[in-house]
């Protein structure tokens, strides 16, 4: 096998040009490998970013669940006061406080009986919930119930 040397060199030439191109150009095997290098890094560095924000939503939507329980939000029926609010005719609504529970005061004018017979009748264990003493006055549950007379004692006439 006789190969001239000019045979040989232009060989290699070709062999040159096929890897790394002409001179500053971007045909050869080695630029497009360094292009197809630089589109893995990028690509990777996106995929990296995607992963990320796909975990920062999967957490958020977690904490969303754990700090706001369901049933909670706009539509959920909550009490609540507004303070300076207005009505839609302009007049100004004014806050109240309710109390969540009545003083024997409160019972007797609901119930239209004296105070006296209110304390009789948490003496006699006859609302319920039980009352509880809170100082010198008792705290009676907003949903309070009164027990009818017992029956052994309907008909009796007080002594």
């Amino acid at each position: 096998m006789g190969h001239e040397p000019d045979d040989l060199d232009r060989r290699l030439s070709r062999c040159e040009r096929a890897l790394f191109g002409d001179d500053d150009s971007s045909e050869g095997i080695s630029a497009r490998m360094k292009v197809a290098e630089t589109t893995l890094a990028n690509l990777d560095s996106t995929l990296k970013r995607i992963n990320w924000l796909l975990i920062a939503g999967i957490l958020t939507g977690l904490l969303n669940l754990v700090i706001r329980p369901i049933g909670s939000g706009p539509t959920s029926n909550q009490n609540s006061v507004n303070l300076g609010s207005t009505r839609a005719d302009g007049t100004e609504l004014v806050a109240t406080t309710a109390r969540s529970y009545l003083t024997t005061t409160d019972l007797a004018e609901k119930e239209h009986v004296s105070e006296r017979t209110v304390t009789d009748w948490i003496n006699q264990g006859r609302i319920e919930p039980s009352p509880t003493k809170s100082g010198k006055s008792w705290i009676i549950a907003r949903n309070f119930r009164i027990l009818p007379n017992p029956a052994d004692e309907c008909g009796k006439t007080p002594q």
